[in-house]
């Protein structure tokens, strides 16, 4: 994510329930389960609009242990465990299928999403944590139906705020696979953000339970937010690499609402169907109001997604991206996607998210036609998080600098590609301005303001690597910054992995790093 600052550089018990509300779910459950197909998505018929905002109350049973911290025993030699009694196969990693009905006016969606997870870590699991991050937000999931993948219900789990724990009735063994299945509503708050909506704009980012990746020393890594001063949502979200297939019906707003996601759709009849490999997540914006451009870049669908208004800065952030890709492919390592969509957001600053990212609505407005400006800048960091984030993943709440230090001084790698005149002018504006000061291996939690951990982390974090920089060469630099990029895709990386490919400069990190 970047927040503001400035400067550029290189190219997460059932209650009880009415008659009335048995018969409804029922019948939810039926139409789920003649509308999904294990092979491929298939859309589902309209599903009822849900009119309480009430939040699910969280059943507790005793058997689940209150923290994240690991439990599990090593195994050696493992079989792994069928998916499902169905199943006769398990997928090479974690696969997502998502039905998922949108009523735009309503604020509504109704979801059935089935998880098949697949355990990579060398432990056995006796549990499954999901995060659910919009029962954050008061009213704004409601949980229908909760099941193994062979229909079986899961009545043991505890569910509290952003965290869903399930106990597994047995233990799950590593490169085993287990399917859970989920029906449930999302009341899409009115707010500003990555997941809201405005009198203009959608935003669903972070929308549907996912499970948290699973540590070998650490346990779970699901983490709980840290809210800054001015009330921005800390980076507390940890990802492993996935894969997505997603159906999103419209009905009849299909005619009215444009949609922007992160990967590309095939669209049949009002629902859009996307398929998306390797990813971190997937995410969507929908608005009445969007202008869409886009160009065929090697293989890519670029897409920038802006309000008319600001058409020329649209059209400028078409090219910054198409220029970004082309640049950060070449020294680092090709894009891993076949799409990429760039969206004006409502809100400040910019978001990203693996194949889509946003850039506040402020930086299109004071577009300038030259390199010279925050748009161009956030653009080019918002891209650069395709490999520092998407590629190459990290915890962002205990080591966010993994990615915010390489996104920020990849700015500056931008400039020297794209405007070499420009590059000179990056430091000063984006960094030196501040007068930055801090750890840049601080955690999210080490700051009660916004600007303290953006000029800690991203500002010192840049300056870093400016100075390692000129002390390695731009040979050995480079090559770094590849080797990295490369040795940990779609894994997680940690401070040992960036340091293991960093022999010597201790003096200079012992600035820098606590």
């Amino acid at each position: 994510m970047i927040k503001i600052s400035s400067n550029l550089n290189y190219s997460k018990h059932r209650p009880r329930r009415s008659l009335f509300s048995v018969i409804f779910v029922l019948m939810l459950l039926g139409l789920a389960q003649m509308a999904c197909n294990l092979g491929a998505v298939e859309g589902m018929g309209t599903q009822p609009r849900l009119e309480t905002d009430t939040p699910i109350p969280t059943r507790k049973t005793p058997s689940l242990t209150p923290n994240l911290s690991p439990s599990p025993t090593p195994t050696e030699s493992p079989t792994p465990l069928p998916i499902s009694p169905t199943a006769t196969t398990i997928p090479p990693r974690t696969l997502y299928k998502i039905n998922a009905n949108l009523d735009y006016a309503g604020h509504r969606l109704g979801v059935s999403q089935e998880v098949y997870y697949v355990n990579s870590s060398n432990h056995q699991l006796r549990e499954l944590v999901f995060v659910v991050e919009p029962n954050r937000h008061a009213g704004a999931f409601e949980l229908f139906d909760l099941t193994w993948g062979d229909g079986r219900s899961i009545e043991d789990y505890v569910f509290e705020g952003g965290i869903l724990r399930l106990a597994l009735l047995e233990p799950l063994v590593p490169g085993g696979g287990v399917s859970v299945k989920l029906a449930y509503a999302l009341h899409i708050p009115q707010r500003e953000g990555t997941f809201g909506y405005t009198k203009r704009q959608t935003n669903l980012g972070d929308w549907y339970p996912f499970v948290a990746p699973y540590n070998d020393e650490r346990g779970w890594l699901a983490h709980e937010p840290n809210y800054y001063s001015h009330g921005t949502l800390g980076e507390h979200l940890v990802y492993e690499s996935a894969d997505f297939e997603v159906s999103l019906n419209l009905g009849e707003e299909a005619e009215s609402v444009i949609l922007a996601a992160s990967a590309s759709a095939d669209v049949r009849d009002g629902v859009y169907y996307f398929q998306a490999q390797s990813a971190r997540n997937f995410t969507f914006s929908a608005s009445p109001e969007y202008v869409v451009r886009e160009v065929e870049w090697n293989g890519v669908t670029i897409q920038s997604v802006f309000f008319a208004e600001d058409a020329v800065a649209g059209e400028a952030v078409l090219t910054i991206a198409q220029e970004s890709l082309a640049i950060y492919g070449e020294v680092f390592t090709p894009y891993q996607h076949g799409s990429f969509t760039v969206v004006e957001a409502l809100f400040p600053d910019g978001m990203e998210f693996d194949g889509l990212v946003y850039v506040g609505s402020e930086y299109y407005r004071s577009y300038n036609s030259t390199p010279y400006n925050y748009l161009t800048l956030i653009t080019a960091h918002e891209t650069a998080h395709q490999w520092w984030y998407g590629l190459v993943g990290n915890d962002q709440a205990l080591e966010p600098w993994l990615d915010e230090i390489l996104a920020t001084y990849t700015e500056q790698i931008y400039l020297e590609h794209a405007y070499p005149y420009a590059a000179g002018w990056w430091f000063n504006f984006r960094v030196a301005a501040y007068k930055p000061k801090g750890w840049v291996n601080s955690t999210i939690y080490d700051f009660d303001g916004f600007r303290p951990y953006v000029n800690a982390v991203y500002l010192r974090g840049a300056t870093f690597l400016s100075e390692l920089r000129a002390s390695m060469g731009d040979e050995a630099f480079f090559a770094f910054l590849a080797a990295y990029a490369k040795s940990n895709t779609h894994e997680i990386a940690e401070g040992d992995d960036f340091w293991a490919l960093l022999e010597g400069h201790e003096a200079l990190v012992a600035q820098y790093f606590k």
